[in-house]
C-alpha cells in the first residue's frame, strides 16, 4: 500500500472520529441551544443565531520549552503533563490499546517509552525515511497548526482542540530529521 494511501485512509478515521469530550461538548451546545430558543418567546433573529454552528473553542499552544530530544518533547507537548497531551482524559484518546484514538490510528500514548515505540511502531507516525524530509511526515502533517497562510490545518489533538505553535512545530521536525531518536 502506497504512503499517501495510507495517511489518507488515517486521516479519514481520525477525522471521523470524536472524542468523549467534543460529543460532550456538542451535547451541551445542543441542550444550551434547546433551551435557549425554548426560553426565547419566538424571536426569529434569536432563532437564527441559536441554529448557527459556534466556532470551536481552540486552544493555541505558546511556543515555550525547549530541546528537541524525544524526552523534551513529551514532557513539553505530548506526555500527561504536556500542553497536547496524547493520552487524554478518559478512554477517548490515546491512553491504552481499549481507547478510541488507539482503535482509529495504532498509536497508544500511555507513558514515555510506549509513546516513542507507538509513534515510531505500528501507528507509522514518523517513519525513518522521514528524517530527509520531515515536513511530509504523517505525524507533522496530522498535528493540528497554522499553514502559511494562518489557515488552522491537521486533526489531532481532538480534545483539546490544540494548534501547535509554529516553535513546537519546529522542534518536532527537528527531532525527525535528527533521527527520531529517544
Amino acid at each position: 500500500m502506497s504512503r499517501s494511501l495510507m495517511i489518507v485512509i488515517a486521516l479519514a478515521g481520525m477525522i471521523g472520529a470524536a472524542s468523549c469530550s467534543e460529543r460532550e461538548t456538542s451535547t451541551s451546545r445542543s441542550s444550551s441551544s434547546s433551551s435557549s430558543s425554548s426560553s426565547s418567546s419566538g424571536s426569529s433573529g434569536s432563532d437564527k443565531k441559536d441554529e448557527e454552528e459556534e466556532e470551536p473553542q481552540y486552544v493555541f499552544d505558546d511556543g515555550s520549552g525547549s530541546g528537541t530530544t524525544w524526552s523534551d518533547l513529551y514532557a513539553d507537548l505530548f506526555g500527561p503533563s504536556g500542553r497536547a497531551g496524547c493520552a487524554g482524559a478518559g478512554n477517548a484518546c490515546h491512553a491504552s490499546e481499549d481507547s478510541e484514538g488507539y482503535a482509529r490510528s495504532a498509536f497508544v500514548c500511555a507513558d514515555e517509552a510506549g509513546c516513542l515505540e507507538s509513534i515510531l511502531g505500528r501507528s507509522n507516525l514518523v517513519r525513518a525515511n522521514d528524517a530527509d524530509d520531515p515536513e511530509s511526515s504523517f505525524f507533522v502533517n496530522v498535528l493540528r497548526r497554522k499553514d502559511a497562510n494562518g489557515k488552522i490545518v491537521g486533526t489531532q489533538p481532538k480534545a483539546p482542540l490544540f494548534v501547535f505553535h509554529e516553535k513546537s512545530i519546529e522542534r518536532i521536525k527537528t527531532w525527525i530529521a535528527d533521527g527520531a531518536n529517544p
